[in-house]
């Protein structure tokens, strides 16, 4: 584990390397995310730039903290995670209560692509903007088994690419379920410097 000097020179560092940002102008690249509303949805996941993957995966942890905030769990860049210890310390420990707590601490699988929203209409706020639209493990399975059926092939194509439906049932927190869909005729993606 950290030493607290260890931690303090590190965040030393970092409210430093945020304070020269500040002076110099200089911002992190920022980005809206996209996130179903209740009933039918309508997106189009962008093409992957150059060799990368038209996603990125990361595991988080929700409900951390007295904010309970979601965090990404350090593991998923080979970092120790003091989260998924205590979910360990807890299932060692035993009892209802906190194999209750450990399996709603325990660490998820996410995936992030760049879309647009299809709901939209010119002039409408978001139009033809680039989102990041972050899923489960779920909708994730639906969108690769379309781009693996020869019936549809690369969806994020930008030329003859799907739209894809995205349904949010009724629902709260984890309880929300989706279902994944195509629409039946391709589209050119219709968005120019997409890259």
């Amino acid at each position: 584990p950290m030493s607290n000097l260890d931690l303090q020179a590190q965040l030393r560092k970092k409210l430093a390397e945020i304070e020269q940002r500040s002076k110099g102008g200089e911002r992190r690249p920022s980005f809206k995310f996209w996130k179903p509303k209740e009933g039918r949805n309508v997106i189009r996941i962008l093409p992957p730039k150059g060799e990368n993957s038209i996603y990125s995966e990361a595991r988080v942890h929700f409900g951390v903290g007295p904010n309970k905030r979601m965090v990404v769990c350090p593991q998923t860049i080979g970092q120790p995670c003091p989260v998924c210890e205590q979910v360990n310390k807890l299932w060692q420990m035993g009892g209802e209560e906190n194999e209750r707590m450990a399996r709603s601490l325990r660490a998820t699988e996410r995936y992030y692509y760049n879309v647009i929203d299809r709901t939209l209409q010119e002039g409408d706020e978001g139009y033809n903007e680039v989102m990041v639209f972050s899923s489960g493990v779920t909708i994730f399975q639906a969108i690769a088994t379309m781009i693996v059926d020869p019936d549809f092939g690369d969806v994020t194509d930008p030329e003859a690419g799907f739209n894809l439906i995205i349904n949010r049932q009724k629902g709260e927190g984890r309880s929300v379920s989706y279902t994944v869909s195509a629409q039946p005729k391709q589209t050119p993606l219709g968005l120019d410097n997409w890259e």
